[in-house]
């Protein structure tokens, strides 16, 4: 998990996020952020929720499940997704200068 992201959200939030932008076309059940979070269910539910307020991520209804997935027409989601793609670049050039 960036440290941008674990800054600015709640460690739950962070988990639920860094899931959405490490796979932002996949549809996603609240079981399934459970189980790859390993947050409880109360705490992924509010998760899930405030980040669909905050625009971030979408909730759909597919196969008579609520799915969510990343809402990646949001200036919000889209400033997290630059801001991570930035952090893990600067990640992996520091990597690479120190293995030369």
């Amino acid at each position: 998990m960036s440290l941008l992201i674990s800054n600015i959200f709640r460690c739950d939030d962070a988990k639920v996020i860094e899931v959405f932008l490490e796979n932002p076309d996949e549809e996603l059940t609240t079981a399934d952020i459970i189980i790859i979070t390993n947050i409880k269910e109360r705490p992924a539910i509010l998760c899930l929720r405030n980040l669909v307020e905050n625009d971030i991520i979408k909730r759909f209804i597919k196969s008579k499940k609520i799915k969510y997935k990343f809402n990646s027409s949001s200036e919000n989601s889209k400033a997290l997704f630059l801001l991570e793609h930035m952090l893990v670049t600067k990640a992996l050039d520091k990597a690479i200068k120190e293995q030369s």
